[in-house]
């Protein structure tokens, strides 16, 4: 029917309870195998959640689960996607990280407090200009370092990708000047 993708978020970082969590997983994972039509999504943070990798159809680790080359490898057998969440905001956590790692999708959490003047944590809530992309300026938002370096990674996607396509490409190309 050309529907939107449906994507069920199940959990969110359950080793934060430990064995507990690993069992509400896989319980979570097990009721929902079987809905026709859906793919099944976990946020995870820790050593109680690699048991999810292949009961669920994309994981996605933050820095806490550590997200190593076996790891990687096994997520691949097992046909788990890779998201990475919350994975900092910086330059290369949204280029070259997801370039390197092969995640196919990124969450990334972002506040605007906005009650003090962005431009001097001092009068402000919990580090404006530290924490967020964009605050609220006089004329309407303002950019932050956050979103500059967002921009800066996501050029570095794009680039990469295209670098890749194209060493792919040529390759495969039967003429001898490539």
């Amino acid at each position: 029917r050309n529907w939107p993708e449906i994507i069920f978020y199940l959990s969110d970082e359950l080793s934060n309870h430990g064995a507990e969590g690993t069992e509400d997983g896989l319980k979570r994972a097990a009721v929902t195998a079987d809905i026709p039509g859906i793919r099944r999504l976990s946020s995870v943070n820790g050593k109680f959640e690699h048991p999810l990798i292949g009961k669920m159809d994309i994981l996605m680790p933050n820095f806490a689960f550590p997200i190593t080359q076996p790891i990687l490898d096994e997520m691949q057998a097992k046909n788990t996607e890779l998201w990475l969440y919350n994975v900092g905001d910086r330059r290369f956590t949204w280029g070259y990280y997801p370039f390197l790692t092969g995640a196919k999708g990124r969450f990334q959490w972002f506040g605007n407090y906005g009650p003090g003047y962005p431009f001097d944590d001092f009068d402000s809530t919990a580090g404006n200009s530290t924490w967020d992309a964009f605050v609220n300026g006089p004329n309407g938002p303002v950019s932050m370092v956050n979103a500059i370096d967002m921009r800066d990674g996501l050029d570095d996607l794009r680039y990469l990708t295209l670098l890749r396509q194209l060493v792919e490409k040529a390759g495969n190309s039967q003429n001898k000047a490539v």
